[in-house]
């Protein structure tokens, strides 16, 4: 990342060290950060800064999809009207390593008692890689809003992270990656640029199914069009209502996002305690209350979302869930960002939607669904809440069904159900459970 910030600090480390024959790194620099202050200057309309925050927001300065770079035509443009060329990041790299290592031999002698890193050095790495004209990056304009004062800076968002992630499997001997969701390996491999042998291993559900049960509740598709359809929303609550009351025990619900887990935790009325993981909110407080409930043998409801801090990560053993709901596919935000990723896999592997969106959302689903089992003595109930998991929907709803996106051995476990049908097939599982275990206490 560039920010105005650190162009300032390589100005002034630039006036600070008197180096000779410098001054116009120092302007290439001020040329550049006022690019920056007007790029985004240039498209507030009256009363737009108040909508900045402190978190930096994003403004496009490239198209997703064909990668066309105004900002970078304008840095160009500008460079050769003011008569720089390369040649000047060139020699900027070249005097920002000379800081580097004069700031490390200050700091080897104790003459510092912090190691410091060349603001000019870095400005001109960045620049360097942004005029290079490399597929690997995607650049965005970010702005925020300190003191009532806007500040902007340029990032290269990495599309495909194995431009990172190859150099570094390249120097190990070996390595083993593990977890419950790495399938599918052919896309985990291209993605992190694994090219060497490898030996893939992929284990089915161990624990004993007759303490698990997953369904798919032919609930209408929950497109982005239809979620705020009343009828919908109406069928939702009555089904999430028919689980919760039927669940003996700690309920996960999780949503497609943040604001629709606000909208139904306004509109459910269980007879229980409900807790809401809200952005902004410790979503570890929220957690240990809920916790705390389901492992002294209550009974509590958790409302979330996929893309939030409770899929992975978080162990809910000793009774802290006992059913886990998702609702909806969701699928993440179909911003600049994400239609970079998309495009990048797609020049480079095809298929980009599978692998910028498709697999990252369904192993997301099946993470928050693993909360549930954790291990062989556990149990617990896993439902799917949208028609494009049902069995059913690869013929009915083809290339919206979601279906053949889950692991074989996953598929053959899921049981469609409709959603007036819940309610017992929750009982009826619990039910057969609270046998087996009383044949199990007295065997």
């Amino acid at each position: 990342m560039l920010s105005e910030t650190t162009l300032d600090r390589a100005f002034v480390e630039i006036v600070e060290h008197r180096v000779n024959d410098t001054e116009q790194v120092g302007l290439f620099f001020s040329v550049v950060k006022k690019l920056i202050h007007d790029a985004y200057e240039s498209r507030l309309q009256f009363g737009e800064r108040e909508r900045f925050t402190e978190r930096w927001q994003d403004m496009r300065i490239s198209d997703p999809a064909t990668r066309e770079d105004l900002f970078k035509e304008k840095l160009k443009k500008t460079m050769a009207e003011s008569g720089f060329t390369n040649a000047i990041i060139d020699a900027a790299i070249k005097l920002g390593s000379e800081f580097e290592k004069q700031y490390k031999k200050e700091f080897k002698i104790g003459r510092t008692k912090i190691l410091k890193s060349s603001s000019t050095l870095i400005a001109a790495v960045f620049l360097y890689n942004y005029l290079s004209n490399t597929s690997e990056y995607y650049p965005i304009l970010n702005v925020r809003r300190i003191d009532n004062k806007l500040a902007g800076r340029l990032e290269l968002f990495i599309s495909i992270p194995r431009h990172i992630t190859k150099p570094l499997f390249e120097t190990l001997h070996s390595g083993v990656l593990m977890s419950a969701t790495l399938r599918p390996f052919d896309m985990v491999k291209n993605t992190l640029g694994i090219t060497r042998d490898t030996v893939e291993l992929a284990f089915g559900l161990t624990f004993p199914r007759e303490r698990r049960r997953m369904l798919a509740v032919e609930i209408p598709p929950l497109f982005a069009k239809d979620r705020d359809n009343p009828e919908i929303i109406k069928e939702v609550t009555a089904v999430i209502t028919d689980i919760i009351h039927e669940t003996p025990g700690n309920v996960i619900l999780f949503f497609q996002s943040a604001r629709e887990a606000l909208q139904y935790y306004q509109n459910l009325q269980p007879e229980v305690p409900m807790f809401l993981d809200e952005i902004g909110i410790s979503a570890q407080s929220v957690r240990e209350k809920f916790f705390k409930i389901g492992e002294d043998e209550g009974k509590a409801v958790l409302i979330t979302y996929l893309w939030g801090t409770l899929t992975e990560g978080v162990d809910y053993h000793n009774g802290r869930s006992r059913c886990v709901v998702v609702i909806g596919v969701g699928y993440p935000a179909l911003n600049d960002r994400m239609r970079a990723i998309e495009s990048a896999y797609e020049v480079e592997f095809g298929n980009g939607w599978n692998y910028a969106v498709q697999v990252p959302t369904i192993r997301k689903v099946r993470q928050a669904m693993g909360r549930v089992i954790r291990s062989p003595q556990d149990f617990g109930l896993q439902v799917l809440l949208d028609a494009r998991y049902t069995a059913g929907s690869a013929k009915k709803l083809r290339r919206y069904s979601v279906h053949n996106a889950f692991p074989e051995d996953e598929r053959l476990e899921l049981i469609d159900v409709v959603p007036h049908r819940v309610k017992y097939a929750v009982m009826n599982f619990f039910s057969d459970l609270q046998s087996l275990r009383f044949a199990e206490s007295n065997q």
